[in-house]
């Protein structure tokens, strides 16, 4: 008797401990049900214009815009930051990649190993074409696998210029936080990785509500 009284309470935890776990995997993998726009959060600007438009407007004034017409898209970045390391037609399915960087950006060690942002920003774009992963679906799918060794602070569906868009912030990443998006256009996938030493800057956000699809 007493050993079947044992028995039902070790049954009774199994069960429950599976209950838990059913439960904690549909919610982290919960089907996406909402969309944010990306509007960026108004910051102080360092140029007052009593004539200036809406906050936005006053953020982008004198930004740059880095066109590219091979792969079809734009966007705006402040007027300062220095292109680096782009490359085209790198080899396993990757055709374009390339670096932006703020002026005062510093890290200790290299993209290679560990990293810590110092200071400044540094933008990242990695375009797969074609790329094998053809459906939104897939691509939820494919980055529900593994992120690397990151512990992410939240996920989140947004659009960039209409395109679904995933966005994952890591949050505080050894020292310095890290952002990234992933979308589909066409037959094309990009990846946007936004590294930089103040977690609780927008400027990712204001650089994404300026990108374009262009034919």
């Amino acid at each position: 008797m007493k050993n079947q009284k044992g028995f039902s309470k070790i049954a009774v935890i199994i069960i429950a401990a599976i209950v838990i776990a059913v439960a904690g995997w549909r919610y982290l993998w919960r089907p996406y049900t909402n969309i944010y726009p990306v509007t960026p959060t108004p910051t102080v600007s360092s140029t007052t214009d009593p004539t200036a438009g809406s906050p936005r407007d006053e953020i982008l004034r004198g930004w740059q815009t880095y066109r590219n017409e091979q792969y079809g898209f734009e966007f705006q970045t402040p007027a300062n930051w220095i292109i680096e390391n782009e490359s085209r037609d790198v080899g396993n399915g990757v055709a374009f990649i390339t670096d932006f960087k703020s002026p005062d950006f510093k890290q200790a060690g290299d993209m290679m190993n560990e990293v810590d942002v110092l200071s400044g920003y540094l933008l990242n774009i990695h375009l797969q074409y074609p790329s094998n992963i053809k459906t939104f679906s897939e691509l939820t799918e494919f980055l529900k696998l593994g992120r690397g060794g990151h512990i992410q602070l939240s996920e989140k569906l947004i659009l960039v210029d209409g395109e679904k868009t995933i966005l994952h912030d890591l949050g505080d990443y050894r020292q310095g936080s890290l952002k990234d998006v992933h979308f589909l256009h066409g037959d094309k996938w990009f990846t946007i990785t936004f590294s930089y030493a103040n977690y609780e800057d927008d400027q990712f956000n204001q650089i994404l509500s300026t990108f374009k699809f262009i034919k």
